[in-house]
């Protein structure tokens, strides 16, 4: 398969290469970051015809892939957030029910 091919390839060249995305006939990596792109055109040009590629992008990475990965790592936080409010901080509605939040005040 190509697809394995182009991606022990540049796992070789480039350790520390992982595999992103594949859909069908297009196939997306991440280089690590002090992988030289004279280095990486040339090995592309090099084995285009070996591995049958007929197009191909370098790219730096977006700032929207950062928040788009950062956002896929996380997790929901589902506790209380520690020293956000303490017990004065709590408001008492008419049932003495104590609520936290914030409070929005407007003069008229």
């Amino acid at each position: 398969d190509r697809a394995l091919a182009l991606g022990a390839l540049l796992e070789r060249k480039f350790p520390g290469t992982s595999s992103l995305e594949r859909h069908e006939r297009t196939l997306r990596f991440r280089l690590p970051a002090a992988s030289s792109l004279a280095h990486v055109f040339r090995l592309l040009e090099e084995n285009r015809a070996k591995l049958d590629l007929e197009e191909y992008g370098v790219s730096h990475t977006s700032l929207e892939q950062i928040f788009n990965d950062f956002a896929a790592r996380q997790r929901e936080e589902t506790s209380t957030v520690r020293g956000l409010f303490t017990k004065s901080d709590h408001i008492n509605v008419a049932q003495g029910v104590p609520v936290a939040g914030s409070l929005e005040m407007r003069s008229s």
